[in-house]
């Protein structure tokens, strides 16, 4: 729990000791506490090769809210970037969490290792987020209707 008495999420990373769904679902079956709940981050998995589907299934059940952000690389060298920028396909995401009936929030997240770069600008970078994530977000949809 935070100072707040709020349950504090955990996630997988890439580089981290906890990198795979399988490592964050024993954590959590280790710590046994229902305030544990998961961050899920899908970049952390794809960056290893693992599918969207397969670690959202996994995890779901536990996660308290989504952080998104894109990728490129793979699990030795990465480079975290903004939503759109890299290869997720956020239509299928978005998608799949509307049939899995997820309806918790979904975040932005900017990392250091964009935010840290010369020049960088917030508002083009939450305008750039929205524009990519509110176009999958109309896609889904629309798949969804058919």
């Amino acid at each position: 729990l935070d100072a707040h008495g709020v349950a504090r999420p955990d996630q997988a990373h890439v580089a981290g000791a906890v990198n795979s769904p399988d490592r964050l679902l024993w954590l959590l079956d280790a710590v046994k506490s229902p305030a544990l709940a998961v961050a899920y981050d899908y970049s952390h998995f794809g960056l290893q090769g693992l599918d969207l589907e397969t670690t959202l299934d996994a995890l779901l059940p536990h996660t308290r809210f989504i952080h998104v952000k894109d990728f490129t690389g793979d699990a030795k060298k990465f480079q975290f970037l903004l939503p759109g920028e890299g290869t997720t396909d956020y239509a299928r995401y978005f998608s799949l969490l509307m049939r899995r009936g997820y309806k918790g929030p979904i975040c932005v997240e900017v990392s250091s290792q964009v935010s840290n770069k010369p020049g960088y600008d917030p508002i083009a970078a939450a305008t750039r987020s929205y524009a990519a994530l509110s176009a999958a977000m109309a896609k889904a949809s629309e798949n969804r209707s058919r």
